[in-house]
C-alpha cells in the first residue's frame, strides 16, 4: 500500500561529504517511510525522481521521467497523483527487497552519523509556501 504526505517536509539527505538538506515529499510504502525528491540529471530532458529511506538519508531508487513530465504536474493534486504513480511502480521490487533495503539503510546511517554526527530532525517545509493551494 502506498500512502504519501502532502505537507512538504524538509528532509537530509546522507553524501559522502555529509548530511545535505533539501525538500521532500514523505511517502509509505509497505510500512517503510521514503522521501521522494524531484533531481536534475545529465540529460536536458529528464529528471529523477529519488526515493530516500527516510530514517537513514540513503539513496534507495532513482525513477526517471520526462522533464515535461514534472513540469505538467502544476498543482498540488498533481504532484501528488505523479508521485503516487511512481510508487505504485515501484512497490512490488522494494517489497521484494525490503529486508535488504531496512539492513543495509541502517548500516549506512550508523556509517554516517559515525562520519558526521546525528542525522538532523525532518520538519515542516515553509520555504514553498506559495506552492500550497
Amino acid at each position: 500500500m502506498v500512502e504519501i504526505n502532502t505537507q512538504l517536509k524538509t528532509f537530509w539527505l546522507g553524501y559522502a561529504d555529509g548530511w545535505h538538506q533539501v525538500i521532500a515529499h514523505l511517502v509509505m510504502i509497505d510500512n517503510i517511510e521514503y522521501a521522494m525528491v524531484p533531481q536534475t540529471s545529465t540529460d536536458e530532458e529528464h529528471v529523477f525522481i529519488s526515493l530516500y529511506h527516510l530514517k537513514s538519508g540513503k539513496l534507495i531508487r532513482e525513477c526517471p521521467i520526462s522533464l515535461k513530465e514534472l513540469l505538467n504536474a502544476d498543482t498540488k493534486e498533481a504532484t501528488m497523483k505523479l508521485f503516487e504513480d511512481i510508487a505504485k511502480r515501484i512497490e512490488p521490487t522494494l517489497k521484494y527487497n525490503k529486508s535488504k533495503i531496512l539492513h543495509e539503510s541502517e548500516n549506512y546511517k550508523l556509517a554516517m552519523e559515525k562520519e558526521f554526527g546525528p542525522m538532523p530532525a525532518i520538519e515542516d517545509s515553509y520555504e514553498l509556501n506559495h506552492y500550497e493551494e
